[in-house]
């Protein structure tokens, strides 16, 4: 995966709108569409923002199971491999990139309706500008777990984060898919210990 650092600085106009509630003199209650016209600028920064690189695992699942710990990350070591598959990069980083620029233009949209007050964007003019941009491109731990239901004949695949053992989204009967998963990561987390004591 890639993950940036990036500043950026961000200019903005256009109708926001909230919804107010008020009680008339009958005593009747009524609601509001309320339109307010927003400007100025807002500088926000975006620290350890993970975004996939390889076309086995799409974004969405990599962030069920976030967060990653960078503090102590090392320079990649073939050793780290042994017996584990390892997964390179096969998106182009511009197409990456547009992804993290994707998920900060969203995030600024909240942000902005939150500093007005506001529930829903009419209109908006949005420019975003880079400042400071710099990026990692990083191995991360991640276990692929397939789940067969035969009584749905559907294939299921859940990701454990193997940094923090968090689970990614699980299917409807997910407790039992929980306690498979927890049972492997129990398994491996015992054969590294093992390893590692002897």
């Amino acid at each position: 995966a890639f993950v940036f650092d990036v500043s950026t600085q961000s200019r903005y106009s256009g109708v926001f709108s909230y919804t107010r509630t008020y009680k008339t003199q009958d005593g009747e209650t009524k609601t509001e569409t309320v339109r307010k016209n927003v400007s100025g600028e807002l500088s926000k920064l975006y620290k350890n923002l993970t975004i996939e690189a390889n076309s086995h695992l799409e974004q969405h699942d990599l962030n069920t199971i976030e967060p990653f710990d960078y503090t102590n990350a090392v320079e990649f070591k073939e050793d780290f491999m042994n017996g584990y598959m390892l997964e390179y990069q096969d998106k182009p980083f511009d197409d990456c990139f547009k992804t993290a620029e994707n998920f900060i233009k969203s995030d600024i949209k909240r942000c902005l309706l939150k500093k007005h007050g506001c529930d829903n964007i009419i209109s908006l003019n949005l420019e975003v500008n880079y400042p400071e941009r710099k990026y990692n491109y990083v191995l991360l731990p991640v276990y692929f777990v397939n789940y067969f239901d035969e009584k749905k004949n559907k294939n299921h695949k859940i990701l454990v984060n193997g940094q923090t053992g968090k689970v990614g989204s699980l299917p409807v009967n997910g407790w039992k898919i929980f306690f498979l998963v927890f049972g492997i990561c129990a398994i491996i987390t015992a054969l590294i210990l093992s390893i590692v004591l002897l």
